[in-house]
């Protein structure tokens, strides 16, 4: 019945009671530009014309919430239209296919790398213990190396925190629901995209908007943005360090069997007490239960991510103090693991080298 161009998308109205979208239609206007006569004999976009590796300038995005249902979703075979993708759409095409793994970069304006993939990424895998239907679940993305042309979908998320429980929520779209938590969003902004393979490279610009719905300032969303970020790095730092210290206390255990009575069983088992405390993996004593434990800041920082991120709205004063007394906790705690693995786990080895048995490497 009638096309309307609004923006990068293009929208038909039918003869009956529907319409459709066509999203992001900007591909098309790079691959013909405004005004330009082509040959009859000519497709536009002709493929000599985008050379070995070739991007597609990304349009302007929208930073918005991907679903606030609170209830599951239709049923599959309910007829219902399809959301565009809740992240920058980023248009690519190669020419051959690459030889070595292909790397996708986003950067910020000052230059500070936000999230990197690479066709060489292992897909998340689906669980046996799924207690959702398998068709929720979105399809794996990978970055295609492949001849020809692909679109790839940045969430406009850092990477996920670590340490999580990861599982689908019952705000569900049908084949489109996404593992979460993902990681903190990023805030509006001027945005780099780097495609990179076989040596060859291309960098576009983009921009993120804010959801013109969110009424908060720009100093909210900064200090929102940031405690986000904040919480999701220490889950960052803590799962290495934890990983390192249920390596470590498996190494003790091992040469303690070992070590007989004496002084060396009297060093081994001090340290494993005090890994043991730090990991979390008993109960600290009470002197040390506020700066110990990474186990349970880790989970605490996942709370608070959640909280700062539950909704565009500033954050409350409580949470912030909170937030501050995490990251405080977890950078001392995370300076005693290094203390630890630097200072006394060499020391330790000296008694074990010196008493014939094998010294300790964390992680093996």
């Amino acid at each position: 019945r009638d096309l309307v161009i609004h923006d990068d998308d293009l929208v038909v109205g039918t003869h009956g009671r529907s319409f459709w979208i066509l999203d992001d239609m900007s591909p098309l206007r790079a691959l013909v530009p405004a005004n330009t006569k082509l040959p009859a004999n000519m497709l536009p976009g002709s493929r000599a014309t985008l050379g070995e590796l070739y991007m597609f300038p990304p349009r302007a995005t929208y930073r918005f919430r991907r679903n606030k249902n609170t209830d599951t979703p239709l049923p599959p075979e309910e007829p219902a239209g399809k959301n565009p993708p809740d992240g920058a759409i980023i248009y690519y095409y190669l020419k051959n296919n690459a030889r070595g793994p292909m790397t996708l970069e986003i950067f910020d304006a000052a230059g500070k790398m936000v999230r990197r993939y690479s066709s060489a990424d292992v897909p998340d895998s689906i669980s046996r213990q799924l207690n959702v239907p398998t068709y929720w679940v979105r399809p794996p993305q990978i970055l295609s190396s492949a001849a020809g042309s692909h679109r790839f979908v940045w969430d406009l998320h850092y990477t996920r925190p670590a340490g999580a429980s990861f599982s689908y929520p019952i705000s569900a779209i049908v084949g489109d629901t996404p593992l979460e938590p993902v990681g903190p969003p990023v805030l509006p902004g001027k945005y780099t995209v780097k495609l990179a393979a076989d040596g060859r490279s291309v960098v576009a610009p983009f921009v993120v908007k804010i959801d013109p719905r969110v009424k908060m300032t720009s100093g909210e969303l900064v200090q929102q943005h940031d405690l986000a970020l904040t919480m999701a790095r220490v889950t960052w730092d803590a799962a290495p360090a934890i990983a390192g210290l249920h390596s470590l206390r498996s190494a003790l255990k091992d040469r303690l069997a070992r070590a007989g009575t004496g002084p060396l069983a009297t060093a081994l088992t001090g340290l494993d007490e005090r890994a043991a405390g730090l990991e979390g993996a008993a109960a600290p004593s009470a002197a040390s239960a506020a700066t110990s434990n990474l186990t349970r800041l880790s989970r605490q920082a996942l709370a608070l991510l959640d909280t700062f991120e539950s909704a565009d709205m500033p954050p409350t004063a409580q949470a912030v103090a909170a937030a501050n007394d995490v990251a405080t906790r977890a950078a001392a705690a995370i300076a005693t693991w290094e203390a630890l693995n630097t200072k006394d786990l060499p020391a330790l080895n000296a008694q074990l080298t010196a008493a014939g048995l094998p010294a300790i490497e964390v992680g093996k």
